[in-house]
């Protein structure tokens, strides 16, 4: 493992993550800025996490990231994430 310890949120971290969202995500459009997201996904169900997903039945999360981004998906690699060869497509509402 990373020695990394993974918690979750609380909004004394938001400032912490905000400025690491824009280093991450330099070139993130306005509606995926930290302080768009991350209220918006604090809307609906916060409280979650891994454990708490896998005791409700989810078997599986899904994460997208950049393929350019290397260092990121050796993080999640790390963490027990697996590259799956998918097309991920979206459409802007």
């Amino acid at each position: 493992m990373l020695g990394v310890k993974v918690e979750s949120y609380r909004s004394e971290y938001f400032e912490g993550v905000k400025s690491l969202w824009r280093e991450v995500f330099p070139d993130a459009p306005p509606w995926d800025a930290a302080n768009v997201a991350i209220p918006a996904k604090l809307t609906v169900q916060p409280e979650l996490s891994e454990a708490r997903l896998a005791a409700m039945g989810c078997q599986k999360i899904n994460l997208q990231v950049r393929a350019s981004n290397a260092a990121v998906v050796e993080f999640y690699k790390k963490l027990g994430y697996m590259i799956e060869e998918r097309i991920s497509m979206g459409k802007r509402l």
